[in-house]
């Protein structure tokens, strides 16, 4: 039988697959993969996707449009989509006959469009029912991304695991320029492999980040390093490793700043800090011996912000030369506390009206508005 560890590149540092892709079923990609090195990514995946999207996918208008980026056999999607385990895929894919059909039926109406370079791997993904369409692209190749830019245009929801850091800078940019421009509702799912091409894998998280508004993520196990992969990434272990990110897009961040301004301006959460708070400092305290001694309430916290700002303070000693930014200033406490004592010049940003508003009062009843 095949053995993907009879086909490594010359002076990769990554165990090749490639042939194991072009097998017309996906047995052998069970058998020397997901079994022989422990391939578990997929239960993460799914987890992180019931986590953080099956809500909100589940709130879409259906039927909506799946597309897989770098599908391969679909077991992502056999994930996300069907619900199954990893430990149920590996049943599925145990044999010729088994292999044949999908075992579990979806858990929302969908159109699925599987991309992929492998056509023996398409062609399954079609005929096994995970998949309604497919297109054989090269994404490398400006045609090939021609080819499925309408595809990804329409999609609401858009799966790539570990693949984008196998496609060119360009390719990726363009895609996911033309997924963030779609109309409605729209969200992703992407894999990112440690310890394999960290400096690309840098490049595409900016690349996502540019165009789409981000969710979550979750770090997890992938599969277990093969042994030549092991004599490369010694300082790994077993084990690759699995960065998971959630994106949407349509991100409004005004909005999101609206409704923060919103909360900070209300009524309750104004007196609560200044009453239950307690103190103009109103950031996160330290809690020491001396702090535990004072009376609880308001008190012990404006004590334990206080101590904040002066360990803040013992790392860098601001100087009258600075010019200094407080983000998130809120009532400025610490901001008239570098002006006052340290003569800095002091800038305040704070999204809260509110806040700003009592923020110049005070200060400018502590002689310090210039």
């Amino acid at each position: 039988f095949f053995s993907p560890f009879n086909a490594i590149m010359a002076g990769a540092a990554k165990q090749d697959f490639d042939a194991i892709y072009k097998q017309p079923t996906p047995v052998a990609f069970n058998r020397d993969i997901m079994q022989s090195l422990s391939y578990v990514c997929d239960d993460f995946t799914r987890q992180e996707f019931d986590r953080l999207l099956l809500p909100l996918v589940s709130q879409l208008k259906q039927p909506f449009n799946v597309i897989d980026v770098c599908c391969c056999y679909g077991n992502t999607t056999m994930a996300l989509v069907n619900g199954m385990t990893v430990s149920e895929i590996r049943e599925n894919w145990k044999d010729e006959a088994a292999c044949a059909k999908v075992t579990h039926k979806r858990r929302f109406d969908c159109k699925i469009t599987g991309i992929d370079i492998s056509e023996s791997a398409l062609n399954y993904c079609t005929s096994s029912g995970i998949m309604d369409a497919t297109i054989c692209a090269d994404l490398n190749a400006p045609s090939g991304v021609s080819t499925v830019l309408p595809a990804v245009r329409s999609a609401s929801l858009l799966i790539s695991t570990a693949a984008l850091v196998y496609l060119s800078v360009e390719t990726v940019d363009r895609m996911v320029r033309e997924f963030a421009s779609g109309e409605g509702p729209g969200y992703c799912i992407v894999n990112f492999l440690n310890p394999f091409k960290p400096e690309k894998t840098d490049e595409m998280k900016r690349i996502l980040l540019k165009h789409l508004g981000f969710i979550g993520s979750r770090a997890s196990r992938h599969r277990k390093l093969s042994d030549h992969e092991k004599t490369t990434f010694t300082e790994y272990g077993d084990w690759a490793l699995l960065e998971i990110w959630v994106l949407q897009r349509g991100y409004c961040k005004p909005q999101m700043d609206t409704q923060a301004q919103a909360y900070y301006d209300s009524a309750d959460a104004f007196n609560f800090y200044r009453t239950v708070w307690g103190s103009e400092a109103a950031h996160v305290g330290i809690y020491d011996g001396d702090t535990e001694a004072a009376e609880l309430g308001p008190e012990r916290i404006r004590l334990a912000s206080v101590k904040a700002m002066e360990k803040l303070t013992s790392k860098v000693v601001p100087r009258a030369d600075m010019r200094i930014m407080d983000m998130g200033s809120g009532y400025g406490h610490t901001a008239r506390h570098f002006a006052k004592n340290y003569r800095s010049f002091v800038s305040c940003v704070e999204l809260s009206t509110k806040e700003n508003e009592l923020n110049r009062q005070l200060t400018e009843e502590e002689g310090l508005s210039n």
